[in-house]
């Protein structure tokens, strides 16, 4: 995931982070990258959202 999104393949970064916390929803780490990949979208609502599940 960390790989995708340092190259700007933000789509590919989403879909690996959604894939690990399908698997597992309470795998901060997998949140924390999803809000990093949302923010670097500017889609502030949803990495809000990731942002706090990866705390909770």
């Amino acid at each position: 995931m960390y790989y995708n999104n340092n190259f700007n393949r933000y789509d590919e970064a989403l879909e690996s982070a959604d894939k690990a916390i399908e698997i597992n929803p309470e795998y901060g780490l997998a949140w924390l990258l999803k809000g990093y990949v949302l923010l670097n979208i500017a889609n502030i609502s949803e990495a809000e959202f990731s942002f706090e599940n990866a705390i909770s």
